[in-house]
């Protein structure tokens, strides 16, 4: 316990309107705090963008990460960007997009407003330097990729 203290760090966070919810962990072990829809912003045909209505102040040295919540599956809903990216410095409101799969075109199914609709993790960012190299160490793996590992 005394290890999880020591690690605790405070996110500020301001509500653009009453109706508008803190991110919240729905169990102890939870490593995402859910997101809450406030406002549908658009809702077409190919997609459904939702505002949280809620800015935050990430410390400086991390990042918060967007993720879909795992019951998206029964929305026909997939992220827009795969994974949303809050950069320390940004300051706007918390606006998430939708696509809707081939199903959810003809469903429509999707999040109402009041709903937790995607899950934000806040991750330490370790400090990187990029060096100009002629070449780099020899692997077996190589320069495959893409989902190709040679086997």
């Amino acid at each position: 316990m005394w290890q999880y203290i020591q690690n605790m760090i405070t996110i500020k966070v301001k509500r653009n309107t009453d109706k508008a919810h803190l991110p919240k962990f729905s169990t102890k072990g939870s490593a995402g705090a859910d997101l809450v829809a406030v406002h549908i912003i658009k809702n077409g045909l190919f997609r459904v963008w939702y505002d949280c209505q809620i800015c935050t102040e990430i410390p400086e040295g991390y990042v918060g990460l967007i993720f879909p919540r795992s019951g998206i599956r029964k929305e026909s809903l997939m992220l827009a960007n795969s994974v949303g990216v809050v950069d320390a410095d940004y300051r706007g409101t918390y606006q998430i997009c939708f696509n809707r799969t081939f199903w959810g075109m003809f469903t429509r199914k999707q999040y109402k407003v009041g709903d937790r609709i995607a899950q934000l993790v806040i991750v330490k960012l370790p400090e990187v330097k990029y060096r100009d190299v002629k070449s780099l160490t020899v692997t077996q793996r190589g320069t495959k990729g893409f989902g190709h590992t040679g086997k």
